[in-house]
């Protein structure tokens, strides 16, 4: 029992929710729109983005984004399926809520670890057509864990089998997103802020994220 506690500890610590996308939904300016990101999210990470309105559902959008550390062995990869609806008032103030599904994974010297879960979240702020600011909150809890040991962890601790586990935790995040237009199709993004578990703790390792990058609308 020590030993599968131990583990599951060491999964935790190397892999925790946080999703940081550069993905921004702007309701003003829902044409359909791919992106990419740099940034920083438990390690640097590359990002690729895709957005596109829901015709069935108005002010609605659909996105997809996958992320990959900038260096392997650092940072965490993810896929993230996701819907986003946003709503304006006449004087530009508004908000956008998102549900998504999300798949995160990290391949450490000790662990090889993959997560799903749900992501749900928003902002709030004022938006225009060629440019927005707004806060944000977000939660990302996952459901279900596989954890594969590495050769090393076998050799070193003990020769731990690869098996499937409850849910590791979540996160919560909060900070600050905006974006600029400096042409009418392109966009610039910027997100960062910090993370905490869900029980208000410092997230494990550096508890913040940040995305910088550009999105083609066409």
């Amino acid at each position: 029992m020590i030993r599968i506690v131990s583990l599951l500890t060491l999964a935790t610590l190397a892999l925790t929710a946080g999703t940081a996308t550069a993905q921004v939904a702007n309701p003003l300016a829902p044409e359909p729109a791919a992106g990419l990101a740099v940034g920083f999210d438990h390690g640097g990470v590359i990002e690729l983005g895709v957005r596109h309105p829901v015709v069935q559902l108005a002010a609605t959008s659909a996105h997809a984004r996958v992320q990959l550390p900038s260096v392997p062995g650092l940072g965490e990869g993810a896929l993230e399926l996701g819907l986003t609806r946003g709503v304006v008032g006449a004087h530009g103030w508004g908000a956008t809520a998102t549900l998504a599904t999300t798949l995160r994974w990290v391949r450490g010297n000790l662990l090889d670890v993959t997560q799903g879960g749900v992501v749900a979240g928003g902002t709030a702020g004022y938006f225009r057509r060629r440019w927005l600011a707004a806060v944000e909150l977000g939660w990302e809890h996952s459901l279900v864990t596989y954890v594969a040991p590495t050769p090393t962890y076998r050799m070193t601790v003990y020769d731990a089998p690869s098996g499937v586990h409850g849910g590791g935790g979540g996160t919560l995040r909060g900070g600050l997103v905006a974006s600029i237009s400096p042409t009418p199709r392109f966009d610039v993004l910027l997100r960062a802020g910090m993370l905490v578990s869900e029980r208000l703790n410092p997230a494990p390792g550096l508890p913040f994220h940040a995305m910088l990058g550009g999105a083609f609308r066409f």
